[in-house]
């Protein structure tokens, strides 16, 4: 045989074939999904206040079955804290969407005969 006829099953191909140009698709990063902040139910109520040896007024306040003193700066369960008490109010905000919520203290005169 002569090599001159060449291989009949091998492809004769250019010595140099052009290489086709593929666009690169852009690459797409997820969207990070924020799930929204949901404020707890704000279920504290006033029980009574007292003011303790050295002058500090202290206010007593419950959720559920869970009895608590607290004064302004006081951190609650459920992201909340206590941020300014009044006479006629407590005023209790969700530190994390700063939502604010107002627990009323009742007049202490109108509760006596």
């Amino acid at each position: 045989m002569s090599s001159a006829i060449g291989d009949p099953f091998r492809a004769s191909l250019p010595s140099t074939m052009p290489i086709a140009a593929v666009p690169a698709s852009p690459v797409t990063q997820p969207t990070p999904t924020v799930a929204p902040v949901v404020v707890p139910v704000m279920s504290y109520r006033y029980l009574g206040q007292l003011t303790d040896p050295d002058g500090k007024r202290l206010v007593l306040i419950s959720k559920g079955d869970k009895d608590v003193t607290v004064s302004r700066g006081s951190l609650l369960d459920d992201g909340f804290s206590v941020v300014d008490i009044q006479k006629t109010h407590i005023t209790i905000v969700h530190i994390a969407t700063s939502t604010p919520f107002e627990i009323r203290i009742p007049d202490a005169d109108a509760s006596l005969p």
